[in-house]
């Protein structure tokens, strides 16, 4: 049928549609992994490279980055992946080992390194992305198995690979060889000689640049040599050291590495001469590694801790002209043991590639970008558990058992920032249980003493920390494990039996200056959740109140800890209470009814929902959160097709939140953009996408796709926004995303639109 045939055929009913708001695509937020990459504790990242996969295609441009490295962003990553400035993306099976560089060759990607397979292909030392896998390159490079190719370069229509290796497909080529396309061809490089292998390639001026560790004296090849395509020859007498790098800017070739002539690490050569621009203390005080331009200026990444005489640890910046005057600066603030191994300049910022280590007190793991101002991780997970979230001042806090929040050195608890997560202070000595906002502070309880402070288990905030009380009697003797605010009161719960050194039976009021008990506190168990809303009401694995039977749930009346119906069971142990439609909920372990999750209706419990969804393997539900008219409930429980761990109830059902998460479940809240946020102790969200305990559920970034004019509407001026643009073949309208604008689009727009979204 024609294109014009299927549009009268709907066309009408298309247009009767009544207007609908847009519905929300509703799915689990990218990049939350823990920052950088990571395989066991010697992470590099020696290569990476801006490339645009589809070339004039509808795809953006993504920064491929490789090196050793096992995961990217919490993404299995096997030594190369993208990363498209939010998350991270598998490229293919990876590597069985290490990559050295990569080059873009007539479009396609390269990689070289020591590796010999990408899963069960063979593609030894060189492979070429096929858009669905690595393949080996004209019969690849054969090599030993600690040997392969260090550098990639394109120059003069051919792809030349370099390094430690003896054959290029059927060809003997001793270390260096020219691909065209289709071939092998050896570069004429003689083997003879100590120590003959390559590093780095540039070209420049017409002509191939390679550096590396051979020392040919008698043919004037000092750790550096020039092919024109036929023959090789010297520059300029050599250098007196290793080359580890080259690179071109301002129409001159930096070369650096470990020689200290001509300049210290690092010099410059104009096509005729070495200049002497960074001679003597000009230059680097230890080896430079990698070479690379940001802003139009040149950067220098390597094992220094001074350049130009001057402090600046593994990264400096030229401040003039290449090969002229000028000064070394620092790239922000670089600390930490960190050689830079490698750079790129991708969406306006600076990246840089290491071995592990810190820049600007930010844990980035082997690599981080640059904003001009500020070094960023590329992912904005935790490294541990989140086990409470608070508003205080209209910031959000985290607190747990982490010590890194997004790329930043944190110490169990956080506050996010526009910029990211930031610490308080020196942070707390031991996990964070509880936050609450009191009289313009922010109050912490958990399982901490010692450190600085010297704080027992509490303690509060206003810009540095305090303890409750004075001397070694400060706070409590036990963990805190959850606050609340009741007027002028601070309640808090927890296993401990004193405060301010006076008894206290697991739950104690603060009035502002001391310490009070509330009534007989409980006599056995722990408090375990609070809830202040107009009453009070405590949650936890207590029994009972001096003699009075509370069975894990219990009220303040202002005097006494009163019951609540009958209790949750004996033995049973609440972790979690909240309001619903006016109903108290409650969550825990093994409650009676409702095994995870409860409901009063101001005189009997009952259960909220079915118990069967909770799964048998130890299930419990840990906190409550009211979103969007809906209740979430998160904690640690398997529940078939609705998932793991964080469901949410209509008033009549339980739902799924795609597959839900793949750990507990500790702390819910919704952010300042709408969505909901969840922390806990996890690393995957809906089975698939990294996100390391700390996870974002909310409204789909891509919108609704039949809201096709972007007005927050599904209505008819989409339909005839999207037939007007059909019938014009324009790419927009290629909505089911296969490249071609055809009937198959058509349908699914239809299908969408009817939906409502």
């Amino acid at each position: 049928m024609k294109r014009t045939g299927i549009i009268a055929a709907v066309v009408a009913a298309g247009l009767a549609a009544p207007m609908v708001r847009g519905q929300c695509n509703l799915t689990w937020f990218e990049g939350f992994g823990v920052p950088g990459v990571a395989s066991g504790y010697t992470t590099n990242v020696y290569a990476q490279i801006p490339w645009d996969p589809d070339g004039d295609g509808p795809d953006p441009e993504v920064l491929v980055v490789a090196g050793y490295m096992e995961s990217a962003n919490g993404v299995p990553a096997k030594w190369v992946a993208t990363w498209d400035g939010v998350k991270f993306k598998q490229l293919g099976d990876g590597f069985d080992g290490w990559v050295f560089d990569l080059a873009i060759y007539n479009g396609e990607l390269y990689a070289g390194g020591q590796f010999h397979h990408s899963g069960s292909t063979p593609c030894a030392k060189i492979a070429r992305w096929s858009g669905t896998g690595w393949q080996a390159v004209a019969g690849s490079i054969t090599a030993g198995g600690f040997e392969g190719v260090n550098a990639l370069q394109v120059h003069d229509g051919s792809l030349y690979a370099a390094g430690v290796f003896q054959k290029a497909g059927s060809v003997t080529v001793n270390n260096i060889a020219r691909f065209d396309g289709t071939t092998w061809h050896s570069c004429g490089w003689s083997s003879a000689g100590p120590g003959v292998g390559f590093n780095s390639l540039a070209s420049y001026g017409g002509q191939l640049y390679a550096g590396g560790t051979f020392n040919q004296a008698s043919s004037g090849f000092d750790y550096i040599a020039r092919y024109n395509g036929s023959t090789w020859s010297g520059v300029g007498g050599g250098v007196q050291g290793q080359v580890k790098a080259l690179h071109v800017i301002d129409g001159k070739l930096v070369a650096a590495g470990g020689f200290t002539q001509p300049g210290r690490f690092i010099s410059t050569w104009n096509g005729t001469t070495w200049l002497a621009t960074w001679a003597d203390d000009a230059g680097m005080d230890a080896s430079v590694e990698s070479l690379g331009t940001f802003n139009g200026k040149l950067v220098v990444g390597g094992n220094f801790s001074h350049a130009g005489g001057a402090p600046m640890r593994a990264l400096a910046m030229w401040n003039g002209t290449v090969g002229g005057s000028g000064s070394w600066q620092a790239v922000g603030t670089v600390a930490g043991d960190a050689p830079v191994f490698s750079f790129s300049t991708y969406n306006g910022q600076l990246y840089a590639g290491f071995y592990l280590g810190s820049f600007g007190g930010r844990p980035l793991h082997g690599i981080g970008r640059f904003d001009g101002t500020q070094w960023q991780p590329l992912g904005l997970g935790f490294n541990g558990a989140i086990h409470v979230w608070c508003w205080h001042d209209g910031e959000l806090y985290a607190a747990g058992a982490f010590t890194e929040a997004g790329g930043t050195y944190t110490t169990r608890i956080a506050r996010k920032t526009p910029a990211g997560w930031e610490p308080l202070g020196g942070g707390l000595t031991g996990p964070v249980n509880a936050l609450a906002s009191y009289q313009g502070t922010l109050v912490a309880g958990g399982a901490f003493s010692g450190g600085t402070l010297g704080a027992n288990n509490l303690a509060w905030w206003d810009g540095s920390w305090h303890t409750f009380g004075a001397g070694s009697t400060n706070g409590v003797n036990s963990a805190v494990n959850a606050l609340a605010v009741r007027g002028a009161d601070l309640i808090i719960g927890g296993t401990f039996t004193t405060a301010g050194g006076s008894a206290a039976n697991r739950i104690v009021k603060w009035n502002g200056s001391g310490f009070a008990p509330m009534g007989e506190g409980f006599s056995s168990g722990s408090v375990l959740a609070l809830l202040s809303d107009g009453e009070l009401y405590a949650g936890g694995s207590f029994n009972a109140s001096g003699t009075t039977t509370l069975n894990g749930v219990a009220r303040w009346n202002g005097s006494a800890w009163v019951p609540v119906g009958g209790g949750l069971g004996m033995y049973r142990s609440v972790y979690a209470l909240g309001r619903y439609n006016g109903e108290l909920v409650a969550g825990g372990y093994e409650l009676n009814p409702g095994l995870c999750a409860a409901r009063f209706d101001g005189s009997s419990w009952s259960a909220l929902g079915p118990t069967s969804v909770w799964g048998a393997c130890f299930p419990a539900v840990s906190t409550f959160h009211e979103h969007e008219g809906e209740l979430y409930a998160g904690g640690t429980f398997s529940c078939g097709s609705l998932g793991r761990n964080v469901l949410r109830w209509n008033g009549s059902a339980w739902g799924a939140l795609q597959g839900g998460v793949d750990g507990s479940v500790r702390a819910l809240t919704t952010d300042d953009d709408g969505a909901l946020v969840v922390g806990g102790l996890f690393a995957t969200v809906n089975q698939t996408i990294a996100s390391t305990c700390i996870a974002k559920w909310g409204c789909d970034p891509n919108g609704c796709p039949a809201d096709f004019d972007g007005s927050g509407f599904v209505d008819t001026d989409d339909f005839t926004a999207f037939v007007i643009a059909f019938e014009a073949g324009d790419q927009s309208a290629d909505f089911d995303g296969t490249g071609f604008v055809d009937t198959d689009d058509f349908t699914a727009f239809v299908l969408a639109f009817e939906a409502g979204c």
